[in-house]
């Protein structure tokens, strides 16, 4: 985030809608285009979402439009934001608590015209939505949406990245609202630039010849990790390019990667087994640098399944410190976080914030058939392991995963159908403001490819 962002955000007023007499729940910016170009845009403001009716899930379906200046409809991209809250109390250590339940944020639009000649027009942003936390009333959280498309070009492929970054604080009434400054941010790329990918460019690989592997104990369950060394640093996404001329000496070469045992949940009809959440570290033995993160949850598939990656979780936010920036830090690192979407760092000179990345777990021998379907014990299975935020194919979210848990499954299709039925936002696919069978093609389409 540029100074000039964070000092507009800083001063900009939050202007509420008044409540009274009012049938439905209201949004309030202001947002200020900062940017609207071809191939990026950017607007910096505040959102305000108020629940006038305290209805169950006052925010689902209700949308705050962009504009330009004057109000007019912008030029190039066009945006809807949005909060969603299921209800304004939840439970915390078996008490009921007021705040805002399972809160996220949301994002959706068009990129109206490309900066390349064979650019479609009016190419459609999917829904996209942050994870979802509990916010208790007066107290503060960061949530990011962020979201990929591909744009078609004629023969070639472009892309187009998006994200809504907000610190949403929870307000107690009446009325109950949330509210805070918020960025929204938009690029476009071809898909072969090197100098850009949707949630980065650089990759770090840990080879199962330095004694990367992984374990499973049916006795408790759990799936361990011995990520090794890392035997790869490069842009390119690759595991076997070893280190660019920029990283050959980079400081997190002698780090020390860490990643907490997952626990078995079960699985689905798709044959796709899920475990716990975990925390991915990194930890310099020279407490210089230091790297930590979360997943919700590790998914493995069989190696025929439907995601060619075969395992893995995707991280829902990594912390990367420079704790002693005036040491020359890691260039690897900052790379990471600088080519993120949404990746900054407050102050910049000592963390960033990287959102979208992915660790991805690639054992030699299809797990689910080592261990008979998790069943059975197994000890030391070579694997590789990629800590990403680059372009790999197979890891955007299929438009099928209507539930956004990382899984297309038969949850996705029922929670669409009903989605449908009742006509809500959410089911338009297509972005062309109606539900309708176009729509259900779609979602369909992308169901069934995911299979």
């Amino acid at each position: 985030m540029t100074k000039r962002s964070t000092q507009m955000m800083a001063v900009t007023a939050v202007l509420l809608s008044s409540s009274a007499g009012l049938a439905r729940d209201t949004r309030s910016g202001p947002m200020v285009v900062t940017k609207d170009e071809t191939d990026e845009f950017r607007a910096v403001g505040s959102l305000t979402s108020v629940d006038d009716d305290l209805v169950k899930g006052f925010a689902a379906g209700e949308w705050f439009e962009i504009k330009g200046a004057g109000g007019k409809a912008t030029k190039n991209w066009w945006f809807l934001i949005q909060h969603v809250v299921d209800d304004w109390t939840f439970k915390e250590d078996g008490k009921n608590v007021g705040g805002a339940k399972r809160c996220q944020v949301g994002i959706r639009g068009k990129h109206i015209n490309g900066p390349h000649a064979p650019d479609i027009k009016n190419n459609v942003l999917p829904r996209e939505v942050s994870d979802s936390f509990n916010i208790k009333f007066g107290d503060t959280k960061t949530l990011t949406a962020v979201g990929w498309e591909e744009h078609p070009a004629g023969k070639v492929k472009h892309v187009d990245q998006y994200a809504f970054r907000a610190k949403v604080t929870a307000l107690e009434g009446p009325p109950h609202m949330v509210t805070g400054p918020g960025e929204v941010h938009a690029k476009h790329s071809e898909e072969t630039d090197k100098d850009w990918c949707p949630y980065g460019l650089t990759v770090a690989s840990l080879g199962p010849m330095d004694g990367a592997y992984v374990s499973y104990d049916a006795a408790t369950r759990t799936l361990s990790f011995t990520p090794g060394t890392i035997t790869a640093l490069n842009r390119t996404g690759s595991l076997a390019d070893g280190f660019d001329p920029g990283f050959e000496a980079d400081a997190v070469l002698r780090a020390q990667i860490q990643i907490d045992p997952v626990q078995y949940i079960g699985h689905n009809k798709l044959g796709e087994h899920r475990f716990s959440s975990s925390f991915f570290r990194l930890e310099d033995p020279m407490d210089e640098l230091h790297l930590e993160s979360f997943f919700d949850v590790f998914n493995v598939v069989p190696l025929d399944g439907p995601m060619p990656l075969r395992s893995g979780a995707r991280v829902s936010r990594m912390t990367i410190i420079d704790a002693l920036p005036e040491s020359g830090g890691s260039a690897f690192l900052d790379e990471f976080a600088d080519r993120n979407v949404m990746g900054n760092g407050v102050p910049e000179e000592e963390w960033k914030e990287v959102i979208g990345a992915r660790l991805i777990v690639l054992p030699q021998v299809d797990l689910i058939q080592a261990t008979r379907g998790f069943t059975m014990s197994v000890e030391g299975i070579p694997a590789d392991y990629v800590l990403t935020n680059a372009l790999v194919p197979g890891l955007h979210e299929s438009e099928a995963d209507f539930n956004h848990d990382g899984i297309v499954d038969e949850r996705d299709l029922l929670e669409y159908l009903n989605c449908y039925a009742d006509k809500c936002p959410d089911a338009d696919l297509n972005g062309d403001g109606k539900v309708d069978l176009a729509d259900w093609w779609r979602f369909l389409k992308a169901y069934l490819s995911a299979h």
